[in-house]
Order: C-alpha cells, then sequence, then structure tokens
C-alpha cells in the first residue's frame, strides 16, 4: 500500500491532524485515529509533535520508542545519545510560546539509570546556558525533553549525555556500572527560521462588487510574520485567486486586501502568515460566506405594446433569470438619455418575487419608452440590461394640409405642407405623400422625420421622384422639382398622411385631397423705344419725352394660360432732392418708385411716357419693372435699365396781381420768360396760396404761359402771397418763385359763403372775360373780441408701476375761436347779413384782418333790446377742413 505522509506545521497538533486527514488515516473515532499516528511514528507524547516532523498516515509501523530503549547487547558499548527529533513545538502557540523547544533522543546501552541534559540560548551576543538538568528515569518515554528560551534569544542549542546505573564496590562506594558517557552531538536551532503561526479566520465583506477581507488585532510579532496571504474561493468549488503577501500594519495590529469580484456568487476566504523569508504557515479555517449583488440578466426577450380591454396601453417585458436574484426592478423613461444622466425622470418599478415578467400599467401615451430590466437581492441591484423601446400611442388624425401656391410656373418653388395630428401627442415619425399627376395613377412615397424640435439649425433632406422630402425642427415637407418634364402644364393631386410614436399609418387617416397646377413659365419681352410701333432702338440714355413702354407676352400654352393685366412702375436708383408740383422740395431715396400705375388689358401693353405722367432728374439712372398678372394667377416679370440726360432750361418766373376792395378778390396773371425775355412754350403754371400757418392751397394749376389770369377768392386781408411753379413738358422739369406779399389792406372782418368764381384770361389792359366771382358776403367793421382756442388729439393712458400716465398724440387738431362784438341797430344790412348767415347749414370762409383766413363751421347768436342802442353779436367758429 502507498504511504501517506504528512510534514508538521507549527499550529498543528495530532488532534487536528486527524481531524483534517482522517480519510487516509485508520480509526473509527478522531482518538483511534491519534492512536494510529502515534503507533505509526513511536510518538512517546502525543501531546509533542515538532516543526517540519514527517509523520506516515498509514502503512506499517513499530510500536517501539523512537526514542530509546533500556537494554541490547548489541549495543553495550553505545556511549552517545543520537538526538533523532529536534526543533520547534508544534502545537504550543500560546502567547510568547514561539520559543517553545522539543528534543527526543535513542540510547540503547544497557545499565542506564537517566540522561543529563543541556540547553544553551544565544543572547545579547553570547552563548549561556538556558536550562540543565536531569530526566527522571532511562525509561524511552522519557527519552525526550522540552524547554521555552528567552524571547530575546535568538538561537538555541541542546546536548544530552547518559549516566549509568552503579553497584557497591567491596568498600560499599557506588561505583558505575560502566563508564565513558559521552554528551550527543550538539543539535541547533535559529529562531530566524520559525515557520509562522496560522492567523486567526479573516472577516470578508463586498460592497458594489469590491471583496474586502481583513484580520483585526493580529500581532505580528506572536505570529513569527510580517505579511498575510488570502485565498479567495468562489461559490465553495472554485479556488479563483491568492494575493501577494499583504503586510500586516503593526501600529494599529490590522491587514486587509480588495478583490473585485463577479456579481452572482457566494465567496469564502482563508489566510496564511508569511515571514520574513518567506516562509507560509498554514491555512486558517475559511470565512464565512460573503454574497455579491446579483448579475444583470442576460437580455430581455420579449417586449411589446399591449392594449387592454379598458382600452388603456401598456407595455409587456420578459427576461432572463438570474440565479441569486430575490425580485426584479424595471427602469423606464421617454428619454433615453436620461439613464446616462441619471435624471429624475426615470420612473421604476418591481416584481413581487422573482417572477421574470411584468406588465407596465398607467403610463401616458404618445412617447417612445425605453426600457431596462435589473437583479435585485439584499446586497443590491445588478446592473441592467440593454435598453429595448417600445412606442407606445395611437395611430394619428388626418394631417392638415397646405401648398405654398396653388400654381407655379416651371422653375419656381412649390412646397407641399402638412401638420401632424396626433391623437397621443406623439411626434410625426413618418409620412406618406400620395401623388396624381393629370390623369395617371396614384403613386404613395414614404418619408422619415429625422429631426425633433431641439435639432436647431439642422436639415436633413431625401430625394424622390417628384423632389425632395425636408426634415426640419421635427417638422416634414416636400419640395416639388418643377423642372421635372411630366409637371410642365400638369394638374397634380396630392394627399398625405403620417405615423406618430407606433410607426404606424392609419388606413383612413389620409388628407383632403389638394390640387395645384405647375405651368409653363411665359416669357415677357420689355421694350422701351422713342417710337409708338417699337420698332426703334432700345432707349438707355433718355434725351427728351415722349418714350414708349412696350410689355409682350410669348409663350406656347395660350390655351391654358395669358396675360390679363400689367403693373408699370419706373423705380430711381440714384438718390437726389427734386420738386413736387406744389414746389415742395421731396427726396427720391434708391428704390423709390417714381411712377406707378396697372393697365388692365389683355393684349400687348403699350404705354407712353411723357412729362405730364412722370418727373425724371437728368443725371440719375432708373428701372422700369414690368409684371404680367396671367390668368391662373401667376405672375412673370421683366425689367430694363435706363439713364437720364436732359438739356438745362433757364426759366424768369413772376406774376402780375391785382386786388378788388370790394370783394376782396385778387386777380393773378402768371407769366414765365426766357432769357431773351420772350415767354417759353411748352410749359404750364400753378399758383399756389401760402397760408398763415405756412400751408399752401393750389389756386389753379395747368395754366398756360399766355397771360391767363386766376381769381383767388380769399387773400388774406394783410398781404397776399403766392407761390409761382412752373413745369417743362418736353422734360417734365419743375421750377417755382415765391412772391413778396402783395398789400391788401382789409380791416373788418370778412366772412363768405355760397361762392362761385371762374378763371378768365386778360385779352388786353382793358378787358377781361368772364366773370369774378359770386356768393354771399359779411363785413364786420366793429372792435371785436377773440378767444381762440387749440387743442391736440392725445389720450392719457396710466400703466401700472408708473408714476404718470403715457401719453399717445392723435391726427386731429381742435381749433375754436368765439368772437363777440356790438353792432348798432342802424347798420340793418349787417343784421340781415348775420340772420341769413345763421341759416346757413354749409361751411364758411372768414378771414381777419391780421391774415389769418380758414374755413369753418360758424354758429351766430344775438339778441335785440328795445332799451340798448348796440346789438350784441357772438360767432362760436370751429375750424374745418376745405377747398380754396
Amino acid at each position: 500500500m502507498a504511504m501517506t505522509t504528512y510534514t508538521v506545521k507549527r499550529g498543528d497538533s495530532l488532534w487536528w491532524i486527524a481531524s483534517n486527514y482522517g480519510s487516509s488515516i485508520a480509526g473509527n473515532s478522531i482518538n483511534a485515529k491519534i492512536d494510529t499516528l502515534v503507533q505509526l511514528n513511536g510518538i512517546k507524547n502525543r501531546n509533542l509533535i515538532y516543526v517540519g516532523q514527517v509523520l506516515k498516515l498509514s502503512g506499517s509501523g513499530s510500536g517501539s520508542s523512537s526514542s530509546g530503549s533500556s537494554g541490547s547487547s548489541s549495543s553495550t558499548a553505545q556511549t552517545q545519545p543520537v538526538v533523532n527529533a529536534f526543533g520547534l513545538q508544534a502545537a504550543n502557540t500560546t502567547t510568547g510560546k514561539n520559543r517553545a523547544m522539543y528534543a527526543a533522543w535513542t540510547f540503547s546501552r544497557g545499565n542506564t539509570k537517566n540522561f543529563k541534559y543541556r540547553w544553551f540560548q544565544y543572547k545579547n551576543g553570547k552563548w549561556v546556558i538556558g536550562n540543565e538538568g536531569t530526566t527522571t528515569g532511562a525509561d524511552p518515554v522519557y527519552c525526550y525533553s522540552e524547554w521555552i528560551a528567552d524571547t530575546a534569544a535568538t538561537k538555541v542549542q541542546f546536548q544530552v549525555a547518559p549516566i549509568p546505573t552503579t553497584h557497591k564496590d567491596s568498600n560499599n562506594n557506588d561505583v558505575d556500572d560502566w563508564t565513558g558517557a559521552q554528551w550527543s552531538v550538539t543539535k541547533e536551532y535559529d529562531f530566524s527560521n520559525n515557520p509562522p503561526l496560522t492567523p486567526p479566520t479573516p472577516s470578508v465583506s463586498i460592497t458594489d462588487l469590491t471583496l474586502t477581507v481583513s484580520i483585526s488585532n493580529i500581532v505580528a510579532s506572536e505570529l513569527d510574520a510580517v505579511s498575510v496571504k488570502f485565498n479567495i474561493v468562489k461559490d465553495n468549488s472554485a479556488s479563483i485567486h491568492t494575493s501577494s503577501p499583504v503586510k500586516i500594519n503593526q501600529t494599529s495590529n490590522y491587514v486587509s486586501y480588495q478583490y473585485t469580484v463577479q456579481p452572482g456568487s457566494k465567496y469564502t476566504v482563508r489566510a496564511c502568515s508569511v515571514n520574513s523569508k518567506g516562509k507560509e504557515s498554514g491555512w486558517s479555517d475559511f470565512s464565512g460566506e460573503a454574497e455579491t449583488k446579483p448579475s444583470a440578466p442576460s437580455q430581455i426577450t420579449t417586449y411589446r405594446r399591449n392594449k387592454r380591454s379598458d382600452g388603456s396601453v401598456s407595455a409587456y417585458l420578459e427576461w432572463t433569470a438570474v440565479a441569486n436574484a430575490t425580485k426584479y426592478k424595471i427602469e423606464y423613461t421617454t428619454v433615453r438619455e436620461d439613464f446616462e444622466t441619471a435624471s429624475n425622470n426615470i420612473q421604476s418599478v418591481e416584481t413581487e418575487n422573482a417572477r421574470t415578467s411584468i406588465e407596465v400599467t398607467g403610463i401616458e401615451t404618445g412617447y417612445d419608452y425605453f426600457f431596462r430590466v435589473k437583479a435585485v437581492n439584499s446586497i443590491g441591484e445588478s446592473d441592467p440590461t440593454d435598453i429595448v423601446v417600445i412606442p407606445i400611442g395611437t395611430p394619428p388624425a388626418a394631417p392638415t394640409t397646405w401648398s405654398s401656391a396653388s400654381s407655379a410656373f416651371v422653375g419656381e418653388s412649390m412646397s407641399l405642407n402638412w401638420t401632424h395630428n396626433p391623437t397621443d401627442n406623439s411626434r410625426q415619425s413618418y409620412a406618406q405623400l400620395s401623388l396624381k399627376v393629370n390623369d395617371n395613377d396614384w403613386v404613395s412615397f414614404v418619408f422619415e422625420n429625422t429631426t425633433n424640435e431641439t435639432s436647431g439649425e439642422t436639415i436633413d433632406e431625401s430625394t424622390f421622384t417628384y423632389g425632395k422630402a425636408v426634415s426640419y425642427k421635427g417638422q416634414l415637407h416636400v419640395e416639388l422639382n418643377t423642372s421635372y418634364s411630366t409637371l410642365k402644364n400638369a394638374k397634380i393631386q396630392w394627399k398625405v398622411r403620417t405615423a406618430g410614436v407606433t410607426d404606424q399609418f392609419s388606413d383612413t387617416a389620409w388628407s383632403v385631397e389638394r390640387t395645384i397646377y405647375i405651368y409653363e413659365m411665359p416669357t415677357l419681352n420689355l421694350s422701351m423705344t422713342s417710337d409708338l410701333a417699337g420698332t426703334g432702338d432700345i432707349i438707355t440714355t433718355l434725351t427728351s419725352f415722349p418714350f414708349y413702354i412696350r410689355g409682350v407676352v410669348s409663350l406656347e400654352s395660350y390655351g391654358i394660360q395669358k396675360p390679363i393685366g400689367y403693373h408699370l412702375r419706373i423705380v430711381s436708383n440714384g438718390q437726389y432732392q427734386t420738386v413736387d408740383d406744389t414746389g415742395r422740395t421731396v427726396t427720391v431715396n434708391p428704390g423709390d418708385a417714381v411712377y406707378s400705375k396697372y393697365f388692365d388689358t389683355t393684349s400687348v401693353l403699350v404705354v407712353e411716357m411723357s412729362a405730364n405722367n412722370v418727373d425724371l432728374e437728368s443725371g440719375i439712372n432708373y428701372t422700369v419693372y414690368c409684371t404680367a398678372d396671367m390668368s391662373n394667377g401667376l405672375t412673370v416679370d421683366q425689367s430694363h435699365d435706363f439713364s437720364v440726360s436732359w438739356t438745362d432750361v433757364t426759366y424768369m418766373i413772376n406774376a402780375e396781381i391785382s386786388v378788388d376792395t370790394d370783394a376782396y378778390t385778387a386777380l393773378i396773371t402768371p407769366y414765365c420768360y426766357d432769357s431773351n425775355g420772350e415767354l417759353i412754350e411748352n410749359l404750364t403754371l400753378s399758383v399756389y396760396r401760402r397760408e398763415y400757418d405756412g400751408r399752401y392751397t393750389q389756386i389753379s394749376s395747368g395754366i398756360p404761359n399766355n397771360s391767363t389770369s386766376i381769381t383767388d377768392p380769399h387773400p388774406a386781408l394783410d398781404y397776399a402771397r403766392y407761390r409761382l411753379v412752373a413745369k417743362d413738358t418736353t422734360t417734365g422739369a419743375i421750377s417755382f418763385y415765391d412772391m413778396a406779399g402783395y398789400p391788401v389792406g382789409g380791416t373788418a372782418v370778412i366772412i363768405q359763403w355760397d361762392e362761385e368764381w371762374s378763371t378768365f384770361d386778360v385779352m388786353d389792359e382793358t378787358s377781361v372775360e368772364g366773370p369774378s366771382w359770386s356768393g354771399s358776403m359779411l363785413k364786420l367793421p366793429y372792435n371785436i373780441d377773440v378767444t381762440d382756442k387749440r387743442a391736440t388729439e392725445v389720450s392719457f393712458v396710466e400703466y401700472a408701476g408708473r408714476k404718470h400716465p403715457v401719453s399717445y398724440y392723435g391726427t386731429q387738431v381742435g381749433e375754436t375761436s368765439s368772437w363777440n362784438m356790438s353792432i348798432p341797430k342802424e347798420d340793418k344790412e349787417t343784421i340781415y347779413a348775420l340772420r341769413r348767415l345763421s341759416l346757413w347749414s354749409g361751411d364758411v370762409y372768414v378771414r381777419e384782418p391780421s391774415g389769418m383766413g380758414y374755413w369753418a363751421n360758424v354758429n351766430v347768436s344775438f339778441s335785440q333790446k328795445h332799451t340798448e342802442v348796440t346789438v350784441p353779436v357772438t360767432l362760436d367758429i370751429t375750424r374745418v377742413e376745405g377747398g380754396v
């Protein structure tokens, strides 16, 4: 039978060896197994074994003592014991006993009484006797010695010598039975070779997959160790890791070690001590089991949207089981990034036990829900599974549609737009566009919405047969390629349906069918010539009036569309100042239209331009813009640039003025001479009265430059002031002259109403053709008390937080006056005129000697008393808008 042995380690005992290796040792009990070990190895003291001793665990052996016996004729000459067992006691591990030594020897000579022994110890640099004595008998049981050296000792030595028995000689003296006894060979042991003691059983804990093993109250000097190694065993079956020696903190008497373990298992740990020479102790007992949090389920195997019997929508999930999970936690959110940021928006629900499926209810529709699952036990939660997405919602309603226009020319833009109308508040995921071109079949195209409301300025485009689909900020629309050959002069019908979070189109939720038209692009030919027929050269520099603008629309499909009108504009390309028909200075800026008119015609456009309908400035560049309106509602544009270069003409403008002091009217005869004193041809004149408040009132315009006179029925009563305006009918140039005031000399207030007047020609110096004026006039040459009142249109609005109201001014100016006077009773004509005025239901023109005059509404009030010689009169006057 093969022999099995065991080498004794420090801290071992026969009881421990029999307990741990009992399967190799004969015996029905621990004590029987110990008896087997004693018999096989000739152990004389079952409590004493030494470190390094090799023990037989099975096989044959002798019961004779290994320490010697008392008599063998073959060994009668032996004088020196043989030390065959020497070393550190294995089982003696109590505090301070790491110096406990053991020695055993053999000696086979008869007539041996006992033995003397001596122990030496090396300390403080020299050998000294630490212990000496004799054994109590020669029986082999007592052929051993044990001793504990001082803690300061670094080495020990041992010697033993036999002591023979004695007999009485003839003189009755004790005589040794034999002589020549010798000390055994000296045995020496160095305590630095002490194997360390086995450390206490470690403590183990696991936090977030970090295993921490530690031993507290561990005294390095008592273990003859400087460090500890730890052996980690997984699920009581496999050793997965043995650490390198971990140094003992001799200040805190503490040692610890950490190791990252895998989830879903249980772990135990044992320890052994390691001394400075690298010698290791035996392993301690295993620690208690430490369990980790569970491992993550490998995957979510089933997930789907589930419609419940009550009409609500839920999410159903199944996943793989985890062995050490006691329950599962399902987390979900509508924003995938929430899982990365640990957002508070994450919702969760747990199973009641280790069931591996769940129906999540009470969730809002209209979103993509992102789910993940964690396994849970008493230690903690596992990592999550991969994320799955379940759309929760219902198909949307029909979208709202519109196009950028109902028709377009080939090459122009045409957008088909729609608004997603969800029934579950979800955003648009897909759209399906269906088109029908002329009488062809319907064709459909599906587009994906690849942006959302937070995508900034990102624009995604995808092309299809008739154009491209555009995704922008969560919306989709289609831009047709109107240049596509089959779309020319085409009728296009279109409709759309959309999908929401479920990515499903409703079978019935199509939008209304809309119709658009794509027409041939017509050509507008625009020309500017000096002849009516339009056959002359195109004008690029205009030197004289008139000129003609011609617009002709050219296209192939006159049966489908035709022009119905033209809008003509002439726009300045530079900035300049000119004079308008009233003589006021006007600033023309680039882009201002100096001519604009619409012509309602279906034929060719031909417009004569002269000084009568446009005013152009020499040295300025202009652009003619023409827009043709087509019968299909579309327009086509064309433009032409030209510059102006006139020949300057010098004017001398003046007028003759006379005043009728009875009617207080003025006769004005304007004229305009050249530098030679001749009346200028191709010139018209206008006369404007300058009012007291700086305004100009047109008296007459278009007066030929042939000494034609005009009447001003209401000149100011102090001075008559006029502006004369001359317009060249050839170039449109305008000049003006402000005349000096002509004295009128009126001293009474004059009120006129129910008037008629006309212009007439002065044929010679004595004859006047035509009437001057007719109407009613009231002169009031009396002292008049005047009270004027003016008020601008203003409203005051109070706002919270402001100390004062805010004023808003309008366009109206209220101007009233109250005139009071006394008229002698004898002035019957004036009183009669006042009565007629009080009955007048129209406006009147009032003037007073200071030069003020305007149209007004007058209320007359006066009373006559028989005791008074005067009649007090009050005129309440309110200024109104009027003419000349």
